[in-house]
């Protein structure tokens, strides 16, 4: 479904992304790890049209969209969760949710609605709530949600469980394990090496605005030397 190959990327005249390739299928979770600063959320935006690709290669759907702009690669069905969450504060959470909706979309945004509160019931309970009085994790769960709401075939999720307490993380766990047992295609940029062993199918280590490694969780446990280099303190 996503499949991105030698992928170039600057701001300005510094450039931060020199050759990543990945690949992103329907029903699978793949992690994107590396330490800060190394260009992972850069790949997110490069995917999504917010930063230009300045060489290499992005298809989604065996089509390219590296020239196309954001709301054209969201409404090819890529839905887009910032690190910064970026909810409206000052709307509820239902306003915060029919705000990810998009005309032409082909299932009622009702049956939508009702898959993310079952699927975070904590945001049902607080629906008339403005977005600036959730804690943390519930902010995520929203920004998820916002996401959700238009129907997209493709996640991408930069850093969902930064900062967030133990049982909150493992919520989200579970919920992007379940959005790709539906079928979704789930791209997640993770600093945490525990989560991505728990919820990936496929990791992708990066370092330098290079990918250096890809494989299982189980294969990267197994790369000493990888996690020594590139991932370690």
């Amino acid at each position: 479904m996503l499949a991105i190959r030698s992928l170039a990327a600057r701001y300005g005249r510094s450039q931060v992304l020199h050759d990543v390739t990945l690949a992103c299928g329907p029903g699978e979770v793949v992690c994107l790890l590396g330490r800060n600063g190394v260009g992972k959320s850069t790949t997110l935006k490069s995917v999504m049209g917010m930063v230009g690709a300045a060489g290499g290669e992005i298809r989604f759907d065996n089509e390219p969209i590296s020239c196309l702009p954001p709301h054209a690669i969201a409404r090819r069905g890529i839905g887009y969760v910032p690190e910064e969450r970026l909810i409206f504060p000052d709307l509820t959470v239902a306003e915060n949710l029919s705000m990810g909706v998009w005309r032409g979309l082909r299932q009622p945004a009702r049956a939508t609605f009702e898959r993310v509160l079952a699927m975070f019931p904590r945001l049902a309970g607080r629906m008339r709530q403005s977005g600036r009085t959730l804690s943390g994790g519930e902010q995520q769960m929203l920004a998820i949600g916002r996401a959700l709401m238009g129907e997209p075939k493709l996640l991408l999720v930069d850093e969902p469980t930064e900062g967030l307490a133990p049982v909150i993380v493992q919520a989200l766990e579970h919920a992007l394990r379940a959005l790709a047992g539906d079928g979704l295609a789930v791209l997640v940029v993770e600093s945490k090496l525990a989560v991505a062993g728990r919820i990936a199918d496929r990791i992708t280590v990066m370092a330098k605005g290079r990918s250096v490694f890809e494989g299982t969780p189980a294969a990267l446990a197994a790369a000493t030397g990888i996690r020594r280099q590139y991932l370690e303190v």
